[in-house]
């Protein structure tokens, strides 16, 4: 499997688990509006490796929803799935690397174990966030602040 095909396995599935919680968007950005909150989920592709990266991110905008894609450097917060999850770089690497070939029960079972952590560990965060006073009460979130 080359890594265009695994990145539009896990987009494809990830598309379908993202719809199903609310989400809109497609291909590899998604978003949702939460209160005053845009939550922004990306899939990224690394430059340096055959790997990708789950990136989450919040814009504070009560007056404007979010309808395409929004280069990350303008998100007001930004963390990786693995930030939530604290996954550590092996684990994450074995589950969003393609440095090896892999079959399609290897990456249904990888496609499972991302959606279970996304699940239990990230939507219940997402859940939470309905305004900055999340970012503020929750100093042990491992957030970015960025400036825009």
């Amino acid at each position: 499997m080359t890594s265009e095909q695994f990145f539009l396995n896990v987009s494809t599935e990830l598309n379908t688990f993202l719809k199903s919680h609310g989400f809109n968007g497609s291909k590899n950005f998604w978003f949702k509006k939460a209160g005053v909150v845009n939550q922004l989920i990306e899939l990224q592709k690394s430059a340096w490796s055959t790997s990708y990266y789950l990136n989450i991110g919040f814009i504070m905008a009560p007056d404007v929803v979010i309808k395409k894609k929004t280069p990350s450097h303008k998100w007001h917060y930004t963390c990786r799935f693995e930030d939530l999850t604290r996954w550590d770089n092996a684990k994450r690497n074995f589950y969003f690397g393609l440095e090896e070939e892999m079959n399609d029960e290897e990456l249904n079972t990888k496609l499972k174990t991302i959606l279970t952590e996304f699940e239990t560990s990230i939507l219940p965060i997402l859940d939470k966030v309905s305004d900055e006073n999340y970012f503020k009460t929750n100093p042990n979130l491992r957030v970015c602040l960025n400036f825009c």
